[in-house]
């Protein structure tokens, strides 16, 4: 197992988090990477996808409208 799939130790929320994400890499990113690399296209689809899931302000504190979870989780 690579450290990457190891998932023991991490809270519910990270758990969840962690599940969303390799969710949505499996379904949204994955089909469509070597596509978007060939043609040198920006994803604008996945980004506003992954903005409305909250990804860039993972690490963010909630009083400044992030999630406010760790460096564990967002790696």
């Amino acid at each position: 197992m690579t450290r990457l799939a190891q998932t023991a130790g991490l809270t519910d929320t990270q758990g969840e988090i962690v599940s969303a994400v390799r969710e949505f890499v499996d379904k949204a990113i994955i089909p469509q990477a070597q596509e978007l690399e060939h043609s040198d296209t920006y994803p604008t689809a996945i980004v506003e996808q992954m903005k409305e899931m909250g990804l860039f302000g993972l690490t963010i504190p909630e009083e400044y409208g992030g999630i406010g979870e760790s460096l564990l989780t967002y790696a």
